[in-house]
């Protein structure tokens, strides 16, 4: 592909678009990197997060995920303009499929929040609780412990931010509608 005489930077600039056309050719088409909100993303600013003691980690993913995106974490209901409120998280492992002498092949991982988004105006406790859920299988390999005991750390890690990514969807189209958020 390389023309004979060309020069140095000619090269370069041939394997700069040799490497970035098939990325601008997928992002014309409309593909998305996973966990990218899309076209009507609303950068929320000071959103009051508030959770229980086993909802702290997705708090401080939801967190993270907002002031990434451009946005910001209230500290206290003075300064928020939404509130979100984590209020239960279960995670249960399944055991979907066994062996001929009872052993687990495979599991089912599943993660379910209840939260509330709420306007300042309103109280969380008085509006109606939404639920997330995501669920992944896991293959389980009696000779690979160590391995899959790592996979279902991965696993669980990457259920939450699915469900944050979730949570983050509902808080921006409410934001979106300007409507109260029980309101449909």
């Amino acid at each position: 592909m390389w023309l004979p005489g060309s020069s140095y930077m000619q090269r370069l600039l041939q394997k700069t678009l040799i490497i970035l056309l098939p990325l601008l050719i997928a992002v014309g088409c409309g593909w998305r990197f996973r966990g990218q909100m899309g076209d009507n993303q609303v950068v929320i600013k000071d959103l009051l997060i508030t959770a229980s003691p086993a909802t702290e980690n997705l708090k401080k993913d939801i967190a993270a995920m907002l002031i990434g995106s451009g946005g910001s974490v209230a500290s206290d209901r003075g300064n928020a303009s939404l509130i979100l409120s984590l209020q239960s998280l279960s995670q249960n492992k399944i055991k979907l499929t066994e062996d001929a002498s009872g052993n687990a092949k495979m599991y089912q991982l599943k993660m379910e929040i209840e939260f509330v988004i709420a306007t300042v105006q309103q109280k969380p406790e008085e509006q109606a609780v939404q639920m997330v859920s995501r669920s992944v299988n896991l293959q389980y390999d009696p000779d690979n412990i160590l391995g899959k005991a790592e996979e279902e750390k991965r696993l669980w890690q990457n259920l939450r931010n699915e469900i944050a990514i979730l949570i983050l969807q509902r808080v921006n189209a409410v934001a979106n509608s300007g409507k109260k958020p029980d309101a449909d």
